[in-house]
C-alpha cells in the first residue's frame, strides 16, 4: 500500500498458483525459456537502469504531486507550485532515481536473478530502501525459476536464526 502497509499482500496469489501460471505456455510462450534458471549478471546488466520510473514516465496525482511512478511514493514536486518541466528536469528526487544503475543496488547487483528480475524500485522504497531488494519481486523470481534469490536466501537464514 502507498503508506507501506503490507496487509494487501494477503490478497496475493499463492506461490503454488503463481508457479502454475508461470508454466502455462498459453500465457508465457516458451516455458523452458521463460522459467530458465538465472544467469550471472553481465556488464551490460550492471550499467542498466533498473526501471523506467522517473526516466520515461512519472505519475501526477489529482493534487498535483509528481512521483517517479504510480507505485513509487517519493514526492518529487507539485505542479501547482512549479511548472512540470522544471520538476521533470530539476527535481532532486527524480534526478536521484534517474542516477541509479543496477550496480548501485545493494544486494541485487550481485544476485543471479538481476538480468531477468522485474524488480520494482517503488516496492523496494516502501520496504525502506529504493536501492534495496523488493521482497515481492524476489518471491516472483523464485516462483518463476525455482531458484532462491540472494535476498530470499538471506531472509531464510535470518528466520532460522530467530527461531
Amino acid at each position: 500500500m502507498m503508506d507501506g502497509g503490507r496487509s494487501i499482500l494477503d490478497l496475493n496469489v499463492d506461490n503454488t498458483s503463481l508457479r502454475q501460471l508461470f508454466r502455462d505456455s498459453a500465457l508465457v510462450g516458451d516455458v523452458e525459456e521463460f522459467c530458465a534458471p538465472p544467469q550471472a549478471p553481465g556488464a551490460d546488466d550492471l550499467d542498466a537502469r533498473p526501471c523506467s520510473a522517473g526516466n520515461t514516465s512519472c505519475y501526477v496525482s489529482p493534487y498535483g504531486d509528481v512521483y517517479p511512478c504510480v507505485q513509487f511514493p517519493l514526492a518529487s514536486g507539485n505542479v501547482r507550485s512549479l511548472p512540470f518541466l522544471d520538476i521533470w528536469r530539476h527535481s532532486e528526487q527524480l534526478n536521484e532515481v534517474r542516477a541509479i544503475r543496477v550496480r548501485d543496488l545493494s544486494s541485487c547487483s550481485t544476485c543471479s536473478h538481476v538480468s531477468a528480475c522485474t524488480r520494482c524500485p517503488g516496492l523496494a522504497f516502501m520496504e525502506g530502501n529504493m536501492r534495496g531488494p523488493s521482497t515481492q519481486d524476489c518471491e516472483k523470481s523464485f516462483a518463476r525459476t525455482g531458484v532462491r534469490s540472494k535476498n530470499l536466501e538471506s531472509k531464510k537464514r535470518r528466520l532460522v536464526l530467530v527461531s
